[in-house]
This record gives structure tokens, C-alpha cells and sequence, in this order.
């Protein structure tokens, strides 16, 4: 082929500009694939993309295709490539700096993507890099809340894309997972994992009690309370950035920004337990590529249960 549909950004005016159109077909380098896209998941990075937002780390050229999590299958290789070969299905964390995954093909480095899981469609499997990572960083990280067996953590905004793999995870673990969410929340939490769900427009988090760490996707006054509910030498893990008012404020709580990245390791050491059944990707709603206005939209509202997906080529 020669061209290719594709979501482009040729401004950041928002998402009403973003652009789904034809583009030449890209060639992967040597030590890169050309991956057949099955499946796109939908990140707020991809709506905030449209407004520029983190264009000062990014640094996109416009114009430029979004999209940070891809399922599909292996097309061509690159020369140097030894660990893929056509044919083969794979998931992953595409690079933020490069064009995405909202597109029928895309070209990724060979080091971000890794097999999928079997028994997961590509929608499935679309829906899991970038949310699985973050939880998993935040959770696991020696540097971050290195959550044990036993221990009480504390999860906000807990049925969105980062707070319904966490509670699995932390669950896995061993650990007594507090959730928080809506109302309309409280019974999906509790069969996800969570021993207590708390309904953050009723109830206070003060009736928690001491809690060996938080992970924060809320930030300002939730984030503050949060803090607040650590015991001594306990965590805060906050994927808001630094909210947690003064540097001084609880010098006796660890605090830690999950930053986004790709872990190929973290990755795979996810896939075993999405192929045991012991977690599950959620998805909210999927889009076909061409309504990509819409799942952004709604991707925007900040009122998604889990994951939303674009769904290319039909899958």
C-alpha cells in the first residue's frame, strides 16, 4: 500500500481540528517494525494533545498523529530487528516524541512492544500499556510505593483507566484496597477488588484511618487528604504531578510522581496475569477510527469507567 488512513494534528486549536485523512504509509527503519493496527487505546495525553498541552516535553512536529497504545500484528522488519518477525501479534507503549497509533499502520522501535496476550482480542489488548504501566510503576516501583502483601493502600478516581488496574493489582498482591469513586461506582469496585469503597461526593476520607500509602489521580484538596491519612513513613504516589501543597507538608511521607514511560519488562511482567484471568483489561467504549472526535470528547469529560478504544480495520 501507499497510503493509509490516518488522525492527524495540524494545529492545537482542539480536538475539532484534528484531521482523518489520507497519508503515505511509513517505512520502518532498522531497528523498527511496521505494525498493522488493529487497535488504538485512548489517553487524556491524546485530547491534551490537540491543545498543545505537554507540547514543551513532547515536542511533536506537526503535523502529527497521536496515539500511545497499540494492538496488532507485525507487517514488515527492519533490517536489524531480531526479536519480531512478520506475522507476529504484539501490544505496547509507543514512543510520545514519534507519530501514533491512530492510524491503519504505524511504525514503532522493536524494544516497545512485546507479544499479546492470548487470550485478548486487540481491543482488549489496546486498552492495557499505558494505564497497566502507570498502576504498576506507582505500585511496584522500589522508588514508588513498593506495595507488600498486608498493607493498606488507598486508590482515588478508582474506576478510571489507572484506578480499575491498580485495584487489580494491589488486590493480586495481597494488599486491603480502599477505592474511591461515584455512587454509581461503589458495586463495580467492590467485585473489581476493593474491600472498601468510599463515595468521595458523601463521605470524607478521614474516615479511613491510617493507611501505608496512597496512589493519587485527583490532585488539590483530594490529594491533600490523601497525605493526610499516611502514617508515618508512608507513600504518596500522585499521577497528577506535585499537589501536595507545601514541600515541607508531612516531611515524614515519601512522595513520588508516576511519570509515563515504556517498560518492556513491566509489560511482560503484566501479561501473565491478563492471561490468567487474575486481571482484566475495562473497556468503556470503543470508536472506529474515523469517530475519533467523539472518543476524545468523551476521553476530555474525565468521566470514563475504564478505557475507551478506537477500533481499526474492523476489529
Amino acid at each position: 500500500m501507499t497510503t493509509i488512513k490516518a488522525v492527524r494534528i495540524h494545529n492545537f486549536d482542539g480536538i475539532d481540528q484534528i484531521r482523518y485523512e489520507d497519508i503515505p504509509c511509513p517505512e520502518p527503519g532498522p531497528d523498527e517494525v511496521l505494525i498493522r493496527v488493529y487497535a488504538a487505546g485512548v489517553n487524556p495525553v491524546d485530547w491534551q494533545l490537540t491543545q498543545g498541552i505537554n507540547q514543551e516535553f513532547l515536542q511533536r512536529t506537526l503535523p502529527t498523529v497521536p496515539g500511545f497504545e497499540v494492538a496488532g500484528v507485525v507487517e514488515k522488519t527492519g533490517s536489524a530487528v531480531t526479536t519480531l518477525a512478520p506475522g507476529d501479534a504484539v501490544y505496547g507503549h509507543v514512543d510520545f516524541r514519534y507519530d501514533g497509533s491512530f492510524a491503519e499502520y504505524m511504525v514503532s522501535a522493536e524494544d516497545r512492544l512485546v507479544p499479546k496476550p492470548t487470550n485478548l482480542d486487540y481491543v482488549e489488548a489496546a486498552a492495557v500499556p499505558v494505564a497497566a504501566l502507570a498502576a504498576w510503576t506507582a505500585l511496584f516501583d522500589p522508588e514508588g510505593i513498593n506495595l507488600k502483601a498486608g498493607q493498606t493502600v488507598l486508590i482515588t478516581a478508582a474506576a478510571g483507566g489507572v484506578g480499575t488496574f491498580a485495584v487489580q493489582f494491589a488486590k493480586w498482591a495481597g494488599a486491603r484496597v480502599i477505592a474511591t469513586g461515584s455512587a454509581h461506582s461503589r458495586d463495580f469496585l467492590l467485585d473489581l477488588g476493593a474491600d472498601v469503597f468510599i463515595d468521595y461526593h458523601t463521605q470524607s476520607l478521614d474516615a479511613v484511618g491510617l493507611i501505608d500509602a496512597a496512589l493519587d489521580a485527583v490532585g488539590e484538596q483530594t490529594q491533600l487528604d490523601c497525605l493526610a491519612a499516611i502514617r508515618p513513613a508512608g507513600v504518596l504516589a500522585s499521577l497528577v504531578g506535585e499537589q501536595w501543597g507545601e514541600p515541607t507538608l508531612r516531611p515524614d511521607v515519601k512522595k513520588f510522581v508516576v511519570h509515563g514511560g515504556f517498560y518492556p519488562q513491566q509489560l511482560a511482567d503484566i501479561t501473565p496475569l491478563l492471561e490468567s484471568g487474575e486481571v482484566r483489561p475495562i473497556i468503556s467504549q470503543v470508536f472506529p477510527l474515523s469517530a475519533v472526535k467523539d472518543a476524545l470528547a468523551l476521553s476530555s469529560s474525565g468521566h470514563v469507567r475504564g478505557k475507551i478504544v478506537l477500533s481499526v480495520d474492523g476489529q
